[in-house]
């Protein structure tokens, strides 16, 4: 086992004590070199009796079988070869206890083994060829004793990505003075940065990104005047970003972002960073304006700082012709325009998205290499470009009010598009032929007030997942061809039929080809056009389909059977077209959650209706529903709400409807119309069991008996409508109760004459 740990000792003697045991030997020489060249773990090592990596990895020294050069490192002064074995060695094995080896390194070859630190897993040492005197000052050690033309060992680069660290660095490493490269992202690193690490004036790299280290950066980092890159995001680092920064002149890459707790402002002095490429900053709470001097920064190619907490205009930036990307979203206080952004001729990426922007977009014409532009939500104003750049493959207007402009005269030969998103723009003109997007993955126009009809080529649009123009004014037919879009998941075409554009909304039939899209199908959304004739079968073969919304439209026939194999479908919209006869099993719908029939010509509904219970709202009202309504609805116990009023019923309202226990609405007036009677015998008692009943209307029937007295204890009834009927007895005297609080409402309760109410009692009770 390790030798136990003696009392401190005093900085040890270069000669050694008479009758000294080799245990105590080694631990007297290793204490020496300890205390000389860091500091730090010595008086870790003998002043702090916990258990602590340093403790840990002295141990492991003393017994660890390479060959360590003990008389030479007992010289005065040590030997510098073997003093650099030693110190590399420990503060090796203090990193290796620190990190839980044990529990998560991902690899662990050769640590702790009497192989060089050279073969150990994850180390990268100097592959020169010889050291020259001159490295004793850049090693740290004393002499130049040893240090011949044949030493190499020297550790330049700690390489752990992705290796499973977890623990915190420390301080130690700052004895590793050549250390040129720390690549330690994507790990579970926690607690503070080493102050020391700020020493290492060799570091050109330091990837820490993706870990869990904590407080502040330190203008220390300001010390690293060889550095290139520094990446620390997605990590939970504090307060300000150092304004030291501004001394790495050769810095090319400060990551900062996902940092939620960065305060303060973008340092000026960054602006002097002449090499600098990446900036990103996002996701932190950084305020304050975009400073003047980052025009300098002529080698910038992104700027990334959306979802911060800047202000002011961002014209600094326009300046700066190297810049690729230009993030600044989600920042509610930036202001200004777009105006001087031509001048990014080689800007690739724009995203200005939830700013207070203003001013028109045309700026957006001159920028050829354009990709991405993105700014949604802002408030920019028309008009647009003529043309857009050719180059586009994402562009994101939604929200932006460009009332009354015109849509863009190129827009279908954004050949390269992905990504449209025209959505409440209010533009205006014909869409033009968008045939030739053939890559489009999202095509969302919605709320403009635009003509024009979809081209039979959107069957080539076969990646294209979501097309949605709802509410512009488009016409003409769905192209067969739409069964050709074999990974469209959402189909949004609703609303066309619009009073301000002229001859719009879709005409015509859904195609049988719609069955081809049974593997990608999510959503069919066709409501408020002008399109007829029947369902075809082939839509029972969606069997992804969860949304099928076909309301105000002129389709007519019995619904299909089919429509039982749309095992995936949740909710179902029919309102307001010809549909009749009678509803088809839906007994395979087991996820229904809506089914809104009302203002049909169905007769009848299915005799398994009762096995739908996962439905919380039908909406069957103005149909031609006769007869009595069926027990099974009794069945629905998860059921919010049912309209059933304007129908034909002349039988009697079910006697188990108390076991609905989630009702809150229940509508069944009028149904005494046409040649129906309408619903007759008691209010049934089992009402006074809907404990959730908000409003109950059966208003206009022809019901007899009294009001049940257990009504009154329906504490959230609202409305109690039974008006139109031939009830007699009186209404309850605590149904008439004062509410106990103000925001509480008085029942609404409509009574006939032969109804006896308490004065104040009922609405409009003039008996």
């Amino acid at each position: 086992p390790p030798p136990s740990f003696p009392a401190p000792p005093a900085i040890p003697a270069t000669e050694a004590p008479t009758e000294e045991s080799e245990e105590d030997r080694k631990m007297r020489i290793a204490l020496s070199v300890l205390a000389t060249n860091i500091p730090q773990s010595y008086d870790d090592v003998t002043n702090d009796r916990t258990e602590t990596p340093q403790r840990d990895a002295l141990r492991w020294v003393l017994v660890d079988p390479y060959a360590y050069d003990w008389d030479a490192l007992e010289l005065s002064p040590p030997d510098a070869k073997a003093e650099l074995d030693l110190v590399q060695r420990y503060v090796l094995a203090t990193f290796f206890y620190a990190t839980n080896f044990r529990a998560s390194w991902a690899s662990d070859d050769y640590w702790l083994s009497e192989e060089n630190v050279c073969q150990w897993h994850g180390i990268v040492c100097d592959g020169g060829d010889s050291v020259a005197r001159g490295r004793r000052r850049r090693l740290g050690l004393r002499s130049d004793r040893g240090l011949q033309d044949d030493l190499t060992g020297v550790v330049t680069e700690l390489k752990f990505k992705e290796g499973g660290l977890d623990g915190f660095l420390p301080e130690d490493l700052g004895a590793l003075t050549s250390l040129e490269r720390i690549v330690m992202h994507r790990n579970r690193l926690r607690g503070f940065i080493p102050e020391s690490l700020f020493s290492l004036t060799e570091l050109s790299t330091v990837y820490l990104d993706d870990n869990r280290l904590k407080g502040p950066l330190g203008e220390g980092v300001g010390n690293l005047v060889k550095l290139k890159e520094l990446t620390l995001s997605n990590n939970r680092l504090t307060g300000d970003v150092p304004e030291g920064l501004g001394n790495l002149s050769g810095l090319t890459q400060l990551w900062l972002y996902n940092n939620p707790e960065i305060t303060g402002q973008l340092p000026a002095s960054l602006g002097d960073l002449g090499d600098l490429r990446e900036l990103a900053v996002y996701n932190t709470k950084i305020s304050g304006s975009v400073p003047s001097s980052y025009s300098n920064l002529q080698s910038l190619q992104t700027f990334k700082a959306e979802y911060c907490l800047l202000e002011g205009d961002i014209s600094a930036l326009y300046a700066i012709q190297t810049l690729k990307t230009l993030s600044v979203s989600g920042n509610a206080g930036i202001s200004g325009s777009l105006e001087g952004a031509a001048n990014l001729t080689n800007v690739e990426e724009i995203y200005v998205s939830e700013t207070s922007m203003t001013g028109t977009l045309e700026d957006l014409g001159a920028l050829s290499k354009l990709r991405m532009f993105n700014a949604a939500e802002a408030g920019f104003t028309g008009p647009l470009p003529e043309s857009l750049p050719v180059s586009l493959v994402e562009i994101d207007l939604t929200n932006v009010p460009l009332d009354g402009t015109a849509i863009p005269t190129n827009l279908g030969s954004l050949t390269n598009i992905q990504k449209i998103r025209f959505t409440n723009n209010g533009l205006t003109g014909v869409l033009p032929d968008i045939s030739a997007w053939t890559s489009a993955i999202v095509v969302d126009m919605a709320d403009n007030r635009i003509s024009g009809v979809l081209p039979d080529a959107i069957g080539t649009w076969t990646s294209c997942k979501r097309l949605t123009i709802p509410n512009s004014g488009i016409s003409g037919t769905l192209p067969s061809t739409i069964g050709d879009m074999m990974s469209l998941e959402i189909l949004d075409l609703s609303g066309n039929k619009r009073d301000d554009v002229e001859d719009s909304g879709l005409t015509g039939g859904i195609p049988t080809e719609i069955g081809y899209l049974a593997s990608s199908l999510r959503q069919l959304i066709l409501h408020g056009n002008d399109m007829d004739g029947p369902l075809p079968t082939e839509i029972g073969m969606l069997s992804k389909l969860e949304v099928l919304h076909l309301k105000e439209n002129g389709f007519n026939g019995n619904l299909p059977d089919e429509v039982n194999s749309l095992r995936s479908l949740a909710y179902i919209n029919l309102e307001r077209n010809r549909f009749e006869g009678q509803i088809p099993s839906l007994a395979g719908l087991s996820f229904l959650r809506e089914l809104i029939i009302s203002k049909n010509f169905f007769s009848a509904f299915p005799a398994d209706w009762g096995t739908l219970v996962g439905l919380v709202n039908v909406e069957a009202s103005d149909n031609l529903f006769e007869g009595q309504i069926p027990d099974s609805f009794t069945d629905l116990y998860n059921l919010d709400q049912l309209f059933l009023h304007n129908n034909l019923f002349d039988g009697t309202i079910p006697e188990n409807i108390g076991s609905m226990a989630r009702l809150s609405v229940f509508t069944a007036r009028n149904n005494a119309r046409r040649s129906s009677p309408g619903l007759r015998g008691p209010v049934p008692t089992s009402i006074a069991r809907l404990y959730e009943l908000n409003e109950f209307d059966v208003s206009d029937n022809r019901l007899t008996g009294t009001i049940p007295p257990e009504v009154a204890n329906l504490e959230f009834l609202t409305k109690f409508i039974v008006h139109q009927n031939n009830l007699s007895g009186s209404v309850p005297e605590l149904m008439c109760r004062e509410k106990d609080s103000l925001d509480e409402e008085s029942i609404d309760i409509q009574v006939d004459c032969g109804v006896i109410c308490p004065e104040g009692c009922c609405t409009d009770y003039t008996c």
